[in-house]
């Protein structure tokens, strides 16, 4: 910065950069995939994924859907949306609580070519009103009666992979907007790409999920917390499930801790500290993805001695940049890093 300041002092600062042109190139060259091509959009991979999935990968209470019955759903409510007048550049506010629902409301966003604003129904309604003001967004849906087929309509097909380009959204257009606590001032609004999510959902992938274990997941935090974006995404691209859990703090632990099928779950050390006492020493948590705060080595020696064998990943983003520190699953080895930009 102070080197653009100097050499060209006339530039306003907005236009200068704190990389170099070296750094810039590698940050471009971060953002695909190793063999030089971009990732694949997150709507295509879904729409593949969850054509091939027939069992069970959403749940909600008594609430079960199967891959092609979400995708249904999906596609039903894309297309109510573009109706709407949603596509890149348009963006939708969803006010509604941890639920079936709310997950075919994003993801119908989302293949609609929209970008999705995730709003917390418990905050006040002057805040909720003017976040949805600042974002812009088109309207707010606060239930999904709006997307459903009306009574004896036929239930949605899936998109042709095979069809013209622009069926689904491109990379380079918004996925979803977050906004900061605004724990020290006014909320601040974070634009994600398709491109970016896509990428850190490839890293993901790559990274947090064992092959042939396909992850089974809780939902269990805030919507509007960035932690949701790797718990909602990773378990259904890897043809797994995502089990709604709606209790917030202890009662929504418990209900995590009694789930002994729920094998994989991202989480911040608050949750843990919970977690590390109501897991009984059976869970079949094998893989735990740490996020949103400090975490330090009490906990995960405390976590080790419940699950032995349980994979802890320390990450720091994805909205603004991901860092993931790999923490081996013994006590003893030394820990390595990895990173994704």
């Amino acid at each position: 910065v102070l080197r653009t300041l100097v050499e060209s002092p006339d530039e306003p600062i907005a236009n200068g950069t704190l990389c170099s042109v070296v750094e810039l190139k590698a940050l471009e060259r971060w953002g695909h995939a190793s063999d030089g091509t971009s990732p694949e959009s997150v709507v295509t991979r879904l729409a593949r994924v969850l054509a091939s999935t027939e069992s069970v990968v959403l749940e909600d209470g008594d609430r079960r859907l199967t891959g092609p019955e979400l995708w249904g759903a999906v596609d039903v409510g894309a297309e109510r949306l573009r109706a709407r007048g949603v596509g890149p550049g348009v963006r939708v506010g969803l006010e509604m609580s941890r639920s079936a629902d709310v997950v075919i409301a994003i993801l119908a966003v989302l293949a609609a070519g929209g970008s999705y604003v995730p709003l917390d129904p418990a905050q006040p309604r002057a805040r909720l009103d003017r976040l949805a003001h600042r974002a812009s967004c088109a309207f707010v849906l606060t239930d999904l009666s709006a997307l459903r087929a009306p009574t004896g309509g036929e239930a949605g097909s899936f998109p042709s992979l095979d069809s013209e380009a622009g069926s689904f959204p491109s990379l380079d257009s918004e996925a979803y907007l977050l906004f900061t606590s605004g724990s020290t001032g006014e909320p601040k609004g974070v634009p994600i790409s398709h491109r970016g999510l896509a990428g850190y959902l490839d890293f993901a992938l790559s990274s947090y999920v064992t092959p042939g274990q396909a992850p089974v997941a809780p939902l269990f935090s805030a919507l509007t917390f960035d932690l949701t974006v790797t718990s909602l995404f990773v378990p259904l691209l890897a043809g797994g499930r995502l089990v709604v859990v709606r209790d917030d703090g202890p009662a929504g632990m418990r209900a995590i801790a009694e789930r002994t099928d729920i094998n994989w779950a991202k989480a911040t050390p608050s949750h843990l500290e919970l977690l590390a006492r109501l897991l009984p020493e059976d869970h079949c948590l094998a893989t735990l993805i740490v996020g949103g705060e400090a975490f330090g080595k009490r906990l995960a020696r405390r976590l080790w001695q419940k699950l032995p064998d349980v994979r802890i990943f320390n990450e720091y983003g994805p909205t603004a940049v991901s860092y993931t520190h790999l923490t081996l699953p013994t006590m003893s080895t030394t820990c390595s890093c990895r990173g994704w930009g």
